[in-house]
């Protein structure tokens, strides 16, 4: 293998697997823009961020989600290559001409291959994310299925390429690594288009790149057209199983079985961006080297025959998927129609093109969590908060990164969700949002906290009234907007496991709304629900949110990533079909924590009897009244009014 990274090394391997996409190269697009003069990258870097940025813009204001999987990051990659060449432009390297000449070789074609995978991009549709990896599987459900599949007749020449080979890939594939602590790095692409259905992986090897790997890998040349295609099935890999783009190609076969789509395998496309399997005659050449060419391509061809051959052998070897179709993957190289393909020249149509599909914004009615209750009453979201020494390590960071963009995230979830739209909450998140607000609230969060629900003496406020007070508890007033919607609706009905199973099996398949469509009239969940919520070991608030959200066919809005993602596992796992529609839910990417009480100064129960009501309190100057019955706050009690009791509690 060493070879072999060595002859690709600088120009795929090395840069192809990480964040960032793919290596160097020239393209049709740099072709369209020829200036490679310093001042010329610079130029052509600013249109290309300038029009990822757009892109970026576009899914902020589409989708309502502006931190859209790996598109931040992937920009953020691009300022910081824009800047080297900056570096050039502005006369780094003078003193050393070799190395300048070196750098501005690099320079212009890092450029002119990022230009050419967003050129590939923007002939895609609904991007879903850049840069991806995804795991595969552990190497013993690989054996399994190779195990059931069968292996070539014992004592054949067959069997032994066959289990080298597999010892090999295991090796490879699996090794443990000591960065990670994974059994698996993941594969990656470049881009997860058609709303999740289909991954691309763009390559830039070159013609002679293959050709070399292919002599060191001991590739039979000269053979006629067709005299290798009686190996089928894993026979057509199993001597060029070393080769850098079977491994590629195999590995993102596995990874694709273990992370299906709605229960669906995506479609695996391999873009060989310069790697042709036609001679092309520009006139230049003598008819020696044209014929030569015209060898090494049909000896290329007949390389790529083979691997398409035995990939699709290999796929037809793992089980269907829950629509009973069979995993595909296509490799097309440089003059395929689906390589060459241009993108719209208008961006704006592009852009359109490129969004996923509607049905992942926002519905008009939003189920809100209660860690996102939370950040709207935290002290920390609408205020500047000081870190004091009792802060826990969390809490100190939020303050911080609050500190960095003052009403950031109060703003953020205003304009990118909330406003405009209605705010309703389970009963047993509303419940469990008490709790937190009641024992840990300060004074000014327990306030915000009765102007969300409108409870306390809050209660029957108009929602102008409402909108006011909370601006008024805020440091940033200009973040909260006219038309938000308080106070956040509380559900009456109990969505505990016994309601979730009683509407299991009642949801259509063709459930969820549009904005143009209004959200479910009663609440129906798909079969597949209630096995999700049995294996789900979650506190109700957790249970109740996301199903209640599902059954109504409301977007849920949550900073709760880890229930987001154990939710669509299980739902991969146990669906029966693609068509069954998965929860609406939008993470919001940043959580805040109540300012809370210093715990040092030490908790008391103290309960108030005020005919049948009572509460477990904070001991502090202002205590707060909850009526048990309804578990709605009803305003603070000062201690001066509280005498002792003979049971050691204070009473009014």
């Amino acid at each position: 293998m060493d070879m072999v990274a060595d002859m690709f090394g600088q120009v795929d391997l090395g840069q192809h697997d990480g964040p960032g996409g793919c290596a160097p190269t020239r393209t049709s697009t740099a072709a369209a823009l020829p200036d490679d003069s310093p001042a010329g990258l610079v130029a052509r870097w600013a249109v290309l961020i300038a029009e990822y940025e757009a892109f970026q813009e576009a899914l902020r204001v589409g989708v309502q989600q502006l931190h859209w999987p790996g598109v931040r990051q992937y920009i953020s990659m691009l300022h910081a290559e824009a800047r080297q060449t900056k570096r050039l432009a502005a006369g780094a390297f003078e003193d050393e001409p070799e190395k300048r000449r070196g750098e501005m070789r690099l320079a212009v074609t890092t450029l002119a291959a990022k230009e050419g995978m967003w050129r590939v991009i923007k002939t895609c549709r609904g991007v879903m994310a850049l840069d991806r990896r995804f795991p595969k599987p552990l190497p013993s459900l690989t054996v399994a299925a190779a195990a059931a599949a069968g292996p070539p007749q014992e004592g054949t020449p067959e069997r032994t390429k066959w289990v080298l080979a597999s010892q090999q890939r295991r090796r490879r594939m699996y090794d443990v690594s000591a960065d990670s602590g994974s059994r698996t790095e993941g594969m990656f692409v470049n881009a997860v288009v058609d709303n999740g259905r289909s991954w691309m992986r763009v390559l830039t090897t070159t013609n002679a790149q293959l050709l070399v790997e292919m002599a060191e890998n001991g590739w039979e040349w000269g053979l006629a057209e067709g005299e290798d295609d009686e190996e089928q099935g894993d026979d057509a890999l199993a001597d060029i199983s070393d080769m850098s783009l079977v491994i590629l190609a195999l590995g993102l076969i596995e990874a694709a079985h273990a992370n299906c789509v709605r229960g669906a395998y995506p479609h695996i496309y391999i873009l060989l961006t310069r790697m042709g399997e036609t001679a092309e005659d520009d006139g230049t050449a003598s008819q020696e080297e044209a014929e030569k060419k015209k060898q090494e391509c049909a000896e290329i061809a007949r390389y790529l025959g083979k691997v398409r051959r035995g990939l699709t052998a290999r796929a037809a070897r793992l089980p269907p998927d829950i629509d009973g179709c069979r995993l595909q993957i296509e490799i097309h190289s440089a003059r395929d129609p689906r390589t060459t393909a241009q993108p719209p020249s208008d961006l704006q149509v592009a852009l359109q093109r490129l969004l996923p599909d509607l049905s992942n914004r926002l519905t008009p009615t939003l189920n809100i969590d209660t860690s996102i209750l939370i950040t709207l009453t935290s002290d920390i979201t609408n205020s500047s908060v000081e870190v004091r020494d009792w802060h826990p390590w969390q809490r100190v960071d939020e303050i911080t990164r609050e500190a960095k963009r003052p009403g950031g995230v109060l703003r953020s979830l205003m304009e990118d969700a909330l406003c405009g739209r209605r705010l309703v909450c389970t009963r047993e998140a509303a419940q469990a949002f008490r709790v937190m607000v009641y024992d840990m609230a300060q004074p000014g969060e327990q306030e915000r906290a009765r102007v969300l629900l409108g409870e306390g003496d809050k209660s029957g406020v108009d929602r102008q009234t409402l909108v006011n007070r909370y601006r008024e508890l805020s440091a940033y007033p200009d973040a909260i907007p006219d038309d938000l919607m308080l106070p956040v609706v509380v559900e009456t009905r109990p969505w505990g496991l016994d309601t979730i199973m009683s509407v299991s099996g009642l949801q259509s398949r063709d459930a969820t709304p549009t904005l143009a469509q209004p959200p479910c009239p009663s609440p129906a969940l798909p079969a597949v629900a209630s096995t999700i919520a049995n294996e789900m070991n979650d506190t109700h608030p957790t249970l109740s949110v996301f199903f209640y959200g599902w059954a109504m066919c409301y977007t849920t809005i949550t900073t709760n990533l880890a229930a987001r993602n154990r939710i669509t596992r299980l739902l991969e796992r146990h669906r029966t079909s693609s068509a069954e529609k998965d929860p609406l839910i939008w993470v919001c990417r940043t959580a805040r924590s109540l300012n809370a009480t210093n715990p040092r100064d030490g908790r008391k129960e103290v309960s108030l009897e005020c005919g049948q009501r009572g509460a477990r309190l904070w001991k502090g100057n202002g205590i707060t009244r909850v009526n048990k019955q309804t578990d709605k706050l009803e305003g603070t009690v000062d201690r001066s009014s509280l005498r002792p009791a003979t049971d050691g509690n204070l009473r009014e």
